[in-house]
């Protein structure tokens, strides 16, 4: 077959203008460009890694052990402030008390210690110990036997005293208190000896620890 010049060519087919708007976009059409450098399509996928359970430890290392936060410890301050605070007051209150005692016992004394002594040193008389009545005898004490006044400087001078005044009155038969004032160094008894009593007047110091007779206008 030939070409005839004057033969009209065969009517093609017409095809649509080109469309004004890109073509849309297809995600899985082949790139023109071809595939970036690097990728091999058909590749085998590592799967992913498996994660631990939430709370269970990472493989290959040692459980972890809870160790409770260090507790905070209570300050004593204020227990040992309260406990000394209340010992003071304490010392303080037994001073108090110490004090008030000792007065007590001081002034008790000074009531007590002169009677007691008179008391002893005419129950001896009574009993003609002479011996033990001295012993609450100052050495230098003075008596007014008879109407006149001696000093008994030693137990033998008082002893000789007593035993006259026993032998011109009688012996002791009874031994009363009388009448005392607020000075306790001076003293009242009233002495019976053969049914006549008689008031003796004694004055008494105190001596160290005890009480002696310094003066006595009988006995």
């Amino acid at each position: 077959m030939y070409n005839d010049p004057y033969q009209m060519p065969p009517p093609q087919e017409s095809q649509p203008p080109p469309s004004p708007y890109p073509p849309a976009y297809d995600p899985y059409a082949p790139s023109p460009y071809g595939p970036p450098p690097g990728t091999q399509y058909g590749a085998p996928q590592v799967p992913p890694e498996p994660q631990a359970p939430y709370g269970s430890q990472p493989y290959g290392m040692p459980p972890m052990q809870f160790v409770p936060p260090p507790q905070k410890k209570t300050s004593l301050t204020w227990l040992w402030i309260t406990l000394g605070i209340i010992a003071g007051i304490l010392v303080l209150g037994c001073a108090g008390c110490g004090i008030f005692f000792y007065n007590v016992g001081k002034q008790a004394t000074n009531i007590v210690g002169p009677a007691f002594a008179v008391g002893e040193y005419y129950q001896y008389l009574k009993q003609g110990d002479y011996s033990r009545a001295y012993t609450f005898v100052d050495p230098n004490a003075s008596y007014t036997v008879g109407g006149r006044t001696v000093t008994v400087s030693d137990e033998q001078s008082f002893a000789q005293a007593a035993q006259s005044v026993d032998a011109s009155q009688g012996t002791i038969t009874d031994i009363q208190s009388g009448t005392n004032t607020t000075d306790t160094t001076h003293m009242t008894m009233t002495i019976t000896r053969n049914g006549s009593p008689y008031d003796v007047h004694l004055t008494l110091q105190q001596e160290g620890g005890s009480w002696k007779i310094i003066a006595a206008d009988g006995i």
